[in-house]
């Protein structure tokens, strides 16, 4: 299983950098079933500390999202994963 960094999503949802292909790529991949990965909840609030910083939610489709304990079902495709499980 890969932690995918926080860069990753960022790099996919932006403009144009050198980054942004092989990014897209990857997460197509894990979209497919292809690649398993996990994303930390410190990675999520990154990206959402990111969006709101520079007043994009909407761009980063996570509007009204704030809290993770609270709001974290409400975020598609997410899973909680649990290590002693």
């Amino acid at each position: 299983m890969i932690l995918v960094d926080s860069n990753i999503f960022m790099y996919a949802a932006g403009s144009y950098h050198p980054n942004k292909e092989p990014s897209v790529a990857f997460l197509k991949n894990v979209a497919g079933g292809r690649i398993k990965v996990c994303v930390s909840v410190e990675i999520l609030q990154e990206i959402l500390h990111r969006y709101r910083s520079i007043n994009r939610r909407k761009d980063g489709k996570l509007e009204g999202i704030y809290s993770f304990d609270e709001d974290f079902e409400s975020i598609e495709g997410l899973q909680r994963f649990t290590p002693d499980r």
